[in-house]
């Protein structure tokens, strides 16, 4: 095997682990974005504040139209702020996990997709 299919290979096997954690963007029941990014207001028992709901739900459709507009550096920057204010969300790290994938940024993205397996196991993305 040359050296360009071996790099392909392992690269091929960080996207099938990255796979293994999520398909398709996530659509949620309230604002869906057109791409299917969750819009969602934070999850029950979430951290955001009342004072940083306003600001939560503007970097989440902020991250969605960066994501439908092809921006996915701007999404994980925009995601990375969301994250900061709920971090108990699994749909936000699901979401940015997507955007390091687009980016090709593999382990980014599979850490961020183990980080919302830990936060719900239960968690099909």
């Amino acid at each position: 095997m040359d050296r360009a299919e071996t790099k392909g290979s392992r690269k091929s096997g960080t996207v099938s682990k990255v796979s293994e954690f999520h398909g398709p963007p996530v659509a949620g029941p309230s604002l869906p974005g057109p791409s299917g990014h969750m819009q969602q207001p934070p999850q029950a028992g979430s951290s955001v504040s009342n004072s940083n709901h306003a600001l939560y739900l503007q970097k989440v459709r902020e991250s969605s139209e960066a994501v439908n507009s092809g921006d996915f550096r701007r999404a994980v920057q925009l995601y990375s702020e969301a994250i900061k204010l709920d971090p108990s969300n699994p749909i936000l790290f699901t979401n940015r996990s997507a955007a390091y994938a687009k980016l090709q940024q593999y382990q980014k993205s599979l850490e961020d997709a183990r980080k919302a397996k830990e936060i719900n196991p239960k968690w099909a993305k």
